[in-house]
């Protein structure tokens, strides 16, 4: 069943799924505070989206929409994805704090340089061969098809975040005026760059990034951490919040404010988009692909060209888009979530699939936090591959993806960083001779 058409069932029914909402709102919470540090720890927004996927497959069980099977199915995975992340918490009460004193080099500033310059030169080419963002059809494969130009989107994306987190290192560290002001040039064009991205979580992230620097770097070790964020963080998630109802108000076009409103919360039971589509008549069973190596690791492997892209399944999303929508020209789909991965090639056993999911993500959350050593290469790592895997359980092909372009982005922004300090030594030492 497609999302759009399911609406109207929710709004008839409304008071059931609002009971149902705040019966599973009331189990979260404490899950929530046990396995998040913060509304800004990105584990916190996977969570929610938790809580509106189980809303749904309850609501629509309730109405019979799906088999007793399929609730099942989702509840195992889910149960089995929270002691997952609980078995994985290996937190620290009072973690050290990072050394403001500790020698920096130029390591970070040569990394935010190069870095950003990339995020700049890459969204420029991608706004001029595809256009701005906010104005596009879809926002999804830009460079699908077009041969290595999909290189330039995955430099684009993964460069952003390395120079966010050189230029608060750069920022906390170097008392250069000239450092300083090139960090405020560059933080006033990615202001630009997410309000002409059209993402809707785009603002959120940049807050998580600011909290995850500053729980290194910045954080009193001997204060607990406020989970609001204290003023500061309430007022950056109603920033970002407003931010996101904005985009869809500018969506959705010459309509009213309150079918943005509408709009808003039709995004939210969206989260659980993918079982609407997946359990009602049992499109689900309709999915190819039997080969679970091939269908969570095929893609991340062919981006190294370890294995034939030939041989790879269509990802599961834009399956369920063909199934219910036809060809529609160009890439969208749904996110596969653990539960639909697991059923799909585990079948009954997809349970210890979502445990697996959940212990990975636990245990990277820990290690980026909580894990030993501050230096700047070795946090900018465990950042990376945090918020490359954070999501694991809401898309794990995507997550796979990501990590694999991450890979390629700071392999090549690393080795450029260490060639240019070369150079740059070597040029000082000549001068000197001379």
């Amino acid at each position: 069943m497609i999302p759009l058409e399911y609406w109207p069932v929710i709004l008839s029914q409304w008071q059931l799924y609002v009971i149902i909402l705040l019966v599973v709102l009331l189990f979260h919470v404490y899950l929530i505070r046990y396995l998040v540090l913060s509304v800004l720890d990105p584990l916190f927004l996977v969570l929610v989206a938790d809580i509106f996927s189980w809303t749904i497959v309850v609501f629509m069980f309730c109405m019979n929409d799906i088999q007793l099977k399929y609730l099942y199915s989702f509840a195992f995975s889910q149960l089995a994805l929270y002691f997952g992340l609980i078995a994985g918490k290996r937190w620290k009460k009072h973690p050290a704090a990072a050394d403001p004193n500790g020698k920096h080099g130029a390591i970070p500033v040569v990394t935010f340089c190069l870095s950003g310059a990339i995020h700049f030169v890459s969204n420029v080419v991608i706004w001029i061969y595809a256009g701005i963002p906010i104005f596009r059809e879809s926002r999804l494969g830009t460079f699908s098809g077009a041969g290595g130009f999909g290189i330039i989107e995955r430099f684009a994306n993964v460069s952003g975040g390395i120079a966010v987190f050189a230029a608060l290192y750069v920022f906390t560290f170097h008392s250069s005026r000239l450092m300083r002001g090139l960090v405020y040039l560059f933080f006033g064009w990615l202001l630009l760059n997410i309000s002409l991205s059209g993402t809707r979580s785009a603002l959120l992230l940049m807050g998580q990034l600011f909290f995850a620097f500053w729980f290194i770097y910045w954080r009193d070790p001997s204060k607990e951490i406020s989970f609001w964020g204290g003023r500061k963080g309430a007022l950056f998630l109603g920033l970002s919040s407003t931010f996101a109802f904005l985009m869809i108000f500018l969506e959705l076009g010459d309509n009213s404010l309150l079918e943005a409103v509408g709009g808003f919360a039709f995004r939210l039971v969206s989260f659980g988009d993918i079982f609407i589509m997946a359990y009602p008549n049992q499109v689900i069973e309709q999915i190819q692909g039997s080969n679970p190596f091939i269908g969570l690791f095929g893609g991340f492997l062919s981006t190294f060209k370890l294995f034939p892209t030939g041989y790879l399944y269509q990802s599961i999303g834009s399956q369920f888009t063909n199934i219910l929508f036809g060809d529609l020209g160009y890439i969208a789909g749904p996110n596969p979530r653990h539960n639909i991965v697991g059923y799909h090639y585990f079948g009954v056993f997809g349970f210890i699939f979502s445990f697996a999911v959940g212990y990975v993500m636990a245990r990277i959350q820990s290690r980026f936090y909580f894990g030993k050593g501050k230096g700047f290469d070795r946090v900018l790592r465990r950042s990376l591959l945090y918020f490359c895997l954070v999501s694991l359980s809401s898309d794990f092909d995507y997550s796979m993806s990501v990590l694999a372009g991450t890979i390629i982005v700071y392999v090549a922004i690393y080795f450029g960083v260490r060639l240019l300090v070369t150079a740059g030594k070597r040029g000082a030492a000549l001068e000197v001779t001379v």
